[in-house]
């Protein structure tokens, strides 16, 4: 304990948590400090932030004097402000996928270290009663206590923080990429579900008074509820496919990362260009990919027709509205444009019609 009027390590550790507090309020800030970052800078920074905080937890799970643990914060918080340093300059170029990848990765981190700080507090609060109740110190040590599992989430953070693009093509690619992803896996369920034995359903919804009844409702479809999901199967497909195409481009333009990485910090008037058609792509193509899991929920007993074919009808006003912006974008040629326009509504509108025909029995 300490005495009246001295520093703890208790003042040390609330000292560090409003640190981190500030931090995570700057990642809002408009200012951009000075330096140009690079892919080795950041990832010596995580490196960095890494050691420290390995350091830091190790030395405060002891209740360590105020002054032989202020080095410790000091050095964990100097390198956590060259991180905030470098993600503020590179997201006052970033496109808005970017900037939204990395300001989460950075809070999380930001807020892990703020949870660790917080267990520390208690833990050592109650050492004495944990060294009673493992036996000794060298117990306490081998025991896996909740700063234990708090510091290997933030290991987590910081290995995926090492691995984050730095450039607004790459963040975007792997945007759409995901959106691909999850596009085929509502393909494959569809399919999954076209392939399943039928059976008789009745038309009634379940009682919203009773969740037993809800999670107790057979999912499987009747042969009359299934006559719409090879048509809503070629809408997904067709959707998947424009989105993948999109993303082949901008792969296809993607630039090398250490250049990528220059353009986003001192962008021309061309990549500026290529930023808001980014992040016009990766809008339009989440809201493609939301729609066809509204899509495929919805051939889901009790199967509600009408809104099955405004999911439908809406998620082909989707994909025109990305075929638009892929022919007025300055940036990003796809080859064959009028072939994909042609081939999409050839898809799309035979599709439409038959779910039109079946909603309307």
């Amino acid at each position: 304990m300490s005495a009246a009027g001295e520093l703890s390590w208790e003042d040390g550790l609330n000292s560090f948590l409003a640190d981190l507090d500030i931090l995570l309020r700057s990642l809002d800030e408009n200012g951009v400090p000075d330096g140009v970052p690079t892919y080795e800078k950041w990832k010596y920074v995580i490196t960095s932030i890494q050691s420290s905080t390995t350091k830091f937890v190790l030395f405060f799970r002891d209740c360590p004097a105020y002054e032989d643990s202020y080095p410790f914060v000091a050095m964990l918080h100097e390198k956590l402000l060259n991180l905030v340093a470098l993600y503020q300059i590179i997201a006052h170029g970033a496109n808005d996928t970017l900037r939204k990848q990395l300001k989460g990765k950075v809070s999380t981190l930001l807020e892990g270290l703020s949870n660790i700080s917080r267990e520390l507090i208690k833990e050592n609060q109650q050492y004495e009663q944990i060294i009673e109740s493992t036996g000794s110190k060298d117990r306490k040590n081998q025991t896996n206590l909740p700063v234990d599992r708090l510091f290997g989430a933030v290991e987590k953070t910081l290995r995926e923080l090492s691995l984050c693009s730095l450039d607004n093509y790459r963040a975007a690619y792997e945007e759409l990429q995901t959106f691909s992803n999850m596009i085929k896996d509502a393909m494959k369920e569809l399919e999954g579900a076209l392939e399943a034995e039928s059976t008789e359903q009745t038309e009634t919804l379940p009682d919203p008074d009773y969740d037993d009844e809800f999670w107790d409702m057979d999912l499987s479809l009747s042969e009359a509820q299934k006559k719409v999901v090879p048509h809503c199967i070629t809408l997904i497909k067709t959707s998947g496919g424009i989105v993948l195409q999109v993303n082949k481009v901008i792969k296809q333009n993607t630039p090398p990362k250490d250049e990528g990485l220059n353009i986003l910090v001192e962008p021309d008037e061309k990549q500026e260009t290529a930023r808001q058609e980014l992040n016009h792509f990766v809008n339009v193509a989440r809201e493609i990919q939301h729609l066809v899991d509204d899509l495929a929920c919805s051939i889901y007993p009790p199967q509600d027709k009408p809104k099955l074919l405004e999911n439908a009808q809406s998620l082909v006003e989707q994909v025109q509205s990305l075929l638009h912006l892929c022919t007025k974008c300055e940036s990003f040629e796809i080859n064959n444009m009028d072939k994909l326009l042609s081939l999409t509504t050839n898809l799309t509108k035979p599709a439409l019609q038959q779910l039109e025909n079946l909603c309307d029995k």
